[in-house]
C-alpha cells in the first residue's frame, strides 16, 4: 500500500494511528475501578461455593449420619429424657431410675454430640477459611464444658464450677497434649509441630492461667494487708471473724466488678 492512499489528519499520522492515540489518552484519563478485597472475595467465593458442585440437603444428613459410628449412641438421648423427667420425686416409689443411671444414660449421650460438633465446625472451616475456621473449631469442641459452665452457675455451684474449670484447664494442658505426643511418637520418629499454633495455644492458657490468678492473688494480698499489722490476738480474731468482717458488701462489689472485667477481656481475646 502506497503512502499516498493512507489518509492523514492534521498532525501528519495516519488516521488509524491518530485514532489510537485518542482512545489511549482516554483511557488513561479514567480511573480503573477499584479491585474487591481479595480476603472478602476469596471468603465469599468459598462460602457459597462458586464453580463447585452444590450439596443438598439429604447428601449433608447421610454424610452427618455417617461422619462416626458414636452416633449409635444418639438413641441414650431419649433414653436419658424418660430416665430424668419419670422421677416424680428423689425418694421411692416415684423415683423410677437412680441418679447413677441417669447420670449413664447422659455421659452416654453426650459423647456423640460432642463428636458431632466437632464435625460440625470441621466442615465449617472448608467455607469460612483455615483462621476463623479454626477458632470454630475450638468453640465447638468446648461447648459441652461452656454449657456446663452455665448451668452450674445459674444454680450457684461456685465449688463445683471451679472444680470444672480446673479439670478442664488440666484436661487440655496435661492429659490432650501427653496422648497426643506418645501416638505421634509411635508412629513417626520425629514429630514436626506447627510453631504459629502451638504459640497461639500457649499464649491463649497462659492469659486464662494469669485471669485465674489475678482475684485469688488480689485476696490473699488483702487479707495479708488487714492481719499484718495487727497483734496476735487482734490477727487471731481477724482470721476467725475475716468472713464476715472483711468480705462486707463493697468488696463483694469489687471481686464482682473485677470478675466481670476479666470475663469481657477474655471473650475480647
Amino acid at each position: 500500500m502506497s503512502e499516498s492512499t493512507l489518509r492523514r489528519t492534521s498532525h501528519g499520522r495516519p488516521a488509524d494511528e491518530e485514532l489510537g492515540l485518542e482512545l489511549q489518552t482516554s483511557g488513561s484519563n479514567e480511573k480503573p475501578p477499584k479491585p474487591l478485597s481479595r480476603t472478602h472475595s476469596r471468603m465469599g467465593q468459598r462460602f457459597f461455593r462458586k464453580g463447585k458442585t452444590k450439596v443438598g440437603v439429604v447428601d449433608s444428613l447421610k454424610a452427618l449420619v455417617f461422619s462416626s459410628w458414636l452416633n449409635i449412641l444418639l438413641l441414650f438421648i431419649p433414653i436419658a429424657w424418660v430416665a430424668h423427667f419419670a422421677n416424680k420425686h428423689d425418694s421411692p416409689p416415684e423415683k423410677t431410675f437412680p441418679f447413677s443411671v441417669t447420670f449413664v444414660f447422659c455421659f452416654l449421650a453426650i459423647i456423640p454430640l460432642e463428636k458431632l460438633f466437632e464435625y460440625g465446625g470441621e466442615q465449617m472451616a472448608f467455607y469460612v477459611g483455615p483462621d476463623l475456621g479454626e477458632l470454630l473449631v475450638v468453640t465447638l469442641n468446648n461447648v459441652v464444658e461452656g454449657t456446663l459452665a452455665i448451668i452450674l452457675l445459674k444454680k450457684c455451684e461456685l465449688k463445683l464450677l471451679q472444680s470444672t474449670i480446673i479439670g478442664v484447664v488440666l484436661l487440655h494442658l496435661l492429659l490432650i497434649p501427653g496422648v497426643a505426643f506418645v501416638t505421634g511418637g509411635a508412629r513417626i520418629i520425629e514429630q514436626d509441630l506447627h510453631p504459629h499454633l502451638t504459640q497461639l495455644n500457649q499464649t491463649l492458657l497462659t492469659i486464662g492461667v494469669m485471669a485465674l490468678l489475678l482475684p485469688a492473688a488480689f485476696f490473699a494480698a488483702l487479707d495479708q494487708g488487714i492481719i499484718s499489722g495487727a497483734p496476735a490476738d487482734a490477727a487471731t480474731q481477724g482470721r476467725s471473724n475475716f468472713t464476715d468482717g472483711f468480705l462486707i458488701e463493697k468488696n463483694r462489689v469489687i471481686f464482682l466488678q473485677m470478675s466481670r472485667g476479666i470475663a469481657i477481656l477474655l471473650l475480647l481475646v
